[in-house]
C-alpha cells in the first residue's frame, strides 16, 4: 500500500489558481507615507506614583487616554516619561 491512495492529483483548477497568485503585481509603498504613520505614533513609558506598587507599562499610540493613565494594581494616576 503506496501513499498515493491518500495524495490526491493536481487538479488544474488549483495550477492555475496558483499561477494566478504569483502573477499579481506587487503593491508599492510609498516611503514619505510610511514615515509620516510612524511619526504620528509616540511611545509613551508610564511609571507608577505609588512607591510601593512601582507598576511599569509601555504604550505605543498616538494619544493617552485617562484610563491609560491609571494605575491597574492600586488605581492610582501614574508618571508619563
Amino acid at each position: 500500500m503506496g501513499l498515493d491512495k491518500w495524495m490526491k492529483p493536481e487538479d488544474a483548477k488549483t495550477a492555475k489558481n496558483k499561477k494566478k497568485i504569483e502573477e499579481k503585481p506587487k503593491i508599492k509603498t510609498d516611503s514619505k507615507k510610511d514615515a509620516k504613520e510612524s511619526s504620528e505614533l509616540k511611545k509613551f513609558i508610564l511609571i507608577c506614583s505609588n512607591s510601593k506598587c512601582k507598576y511599569k507599562k509601555t504604550i505605543v499610540t498616538k494619544i493617552l487616554n485617562e484610563k491609560d493613565k491609571t494605575c491597574p494594581r492600586c488605581k492610582k494616576e501614574m508618571k508619563i516619561k
